[in-house]
């Protein structure tokens, strides 16, 4: 279960009502993403415009107060963590282009930027915390990609080293570097599904992320 203080704040009609409305308003009033003829000038617009209403959301949210909007906001996540279910607009979100050449004209000269609610990504950010804290416990000690408080620069200086004493002592070393093509494009869900269950994340997670289409198709 998820967590949170209790209020002092008496008037739970108003607050439920404020955050129903701040709930609404995230990536429900602009018009949907149509895939159209890329456009090469105003997606610095986009950006901005995107990130705008994203700020005005969130400004919203923290105009409550979290004393008041904790509970109810928890209550409701909990709901979504137990049944499975979750809001169809988390599976909505907002996609700007950014080109990554001065004259793109392909897909892949574009980089997408996604914009979500605000709560999914709380909801998320908790999930992620938990899954982080079980799978430390079986990952390597060598593996630093994606990681909290390591980066790849401790590996390249593992490399270094190794490079060194090869070196020293003619001992042959081979490396391999791979880089892979879209790799979270190409992902194995269903076995990232099953690996989350042998690591014993705890069955309303995994389900809530299959329910929540992270492990399917979004919209934009």
């Amino acid at each position: 279960m998820i967590h949170a203080g209790q209020t002092k704040n008496a008037d739970l009609a108003k607050i439920n009502n404020e955050v129903r409305r701040s709930l609404e308003m995230i990536w429900t009033n602009g018009e949907k993403l149509k895939v159209s003829k890329p456009r090469t000038a105003g997606w610095i617009n986009d950006i901005q415009s995107s990130r705008d209403q994203e700020a005005s959301s969130h400004s919203l949210l923290q105009s409550l107060g979290i004393e008041s909007i904790a509970p109810h906001l928890t209550a409701a996540l909990n709901q979504v963590l137990t049944n499975g279910r979750t809001p169809e607009d988390w599976k909505t979100v907002k996609i700007s282009l950014l080109p990554k050449t001065t004259k793109p004209k392909k897909v892949k000269d574009y980089r997408p930027v996604a914009l979500s609610s605000i709560v999914s990504k709380l909801f998320t950010k908790i999930l992620t915390r938990r899954i982080t804290a079980k799978s430390e416990d079986y990952l390597e000690e060598s593996h630093a990609g994606c990681r909290r408080g390591r980066g790849c620069a401790d590996n390249i200086q593992v490399v270094a080293q190794m490079w060194e004493k090869c070196t020293e002592f003619k001992i042959p070393l081979v490396a391999v570097f791979l880089d892979f093509t879209c790799a979270f494009d190409n992902v194995n869900w269903t076995k990232i599904s099953q690996v989350l269950n042998n690591l014993q994340i705890g069955r309303n997670v995994i389900r809530a992320l299959n329910n929540s289409n992270f492990f399917g198709d979004w919209r934009a």
